[in-house]
């Protein structure tokens, strides 16, 4: 049976799943491939990070959403996918200070080799409907005890608040944008008006350059000149 559920990738609709501590348990165990014991949010947290373009900066506030857990961890690294070990280092990995698992939402298009990824099509934005807000999901694609998450995500679509708070993160995320083209725009007038200055000056250079080169000529033909009057003298 065909449901419609609410686009967990806008970050209110994230928040209200997680705040499900059995549907985020079930998450995390889920992604992490461990069994998470207990599981207690943190202080939610607002950052302010400056954002730059040209010479205009601005100011970007991140929502945090942090949980205290407690983890049975075995040794050993894995992709959690294929469970594969794995080999290769990757210099992003490499710099993170903290363990870190990372869901590439473009890559998870009719790719449900494991329960991992069956429990992940949720983000799946190929099933999204003419409304952004809204996936279209087969309940009977995923396994019975990931119905949970199917159900609060559902909840969400028809939460009157939720609704309100994704259209508000549309009109943010149009604001960025236009934001965003403007001060492109800014930078790259000025990245132009540089160049024209520059190729200016260079012209002015080649003008000067082809001027004192004229004025050694004519100097040059005034030498040879009075070689030629010294000569018959």
């Amino acid at each position: 049976m065909e449901v419609q559920i609410a686009n967990p990738i806008y970050d209110v609709v994230f928040k209200y799943m997680m705040e499900d501590n059995a549907v985020a348990k079930l998450l995390i165990s889920s992604i992490i491939g461990e069994e998470v014991v207990s599981l207690e949010p943190k202080p939610q947290e607002h950052t302010r990070d400056k954002v730059t373009i040209g010479d205009s900066e601005s100011s970007l506030t991140v929502y945090r959403l942090d949980f205290s857990a407690k983890i049975k961890v075995p040794n050993g690294q894995k992709d959690v996918a294929t469970s594969k070990i794995i080999k290769e280092k990757s210099d992003f990995i490499e710099s993170l200070h903290h363990k870190t698992w990372i869901i590439q939402i473009s890559c998870l298009k009719d790719r449900r080799r494991n329960e991992l990824e069956q429990l992940l099509s949720v983000f799946d934005q190929s099933n999204i409907t003419a409304d952004w807000h809204i996936l279209n999901v087969k309940e009977e694609n995923f396994p019975e005890k990931f119905r949970p998450i199917i159900r609060r995500l559902k909840s969400a679509a028809s939460n009157p608040k939720v609704k309100r708070q994704m259209k508000a993160e549309d009109e943010f995320i149009r604001y960025l944008r236009d934001w965003l083209h403007v001060e492109k725009n800014k930078a790259l007038e000025k990245s132009k008006k540089t160049i024209e200055e520059k190729d200016k000056a260079l012209a002015e250079k080649d003008k000067a350059l082809a001027e004192k080169n004229k004025s050694l000529a004519e100097k040059d033909k005034e030498i040879e000149a009075l070689k030629r009057q010294l000569k018959k003298q």
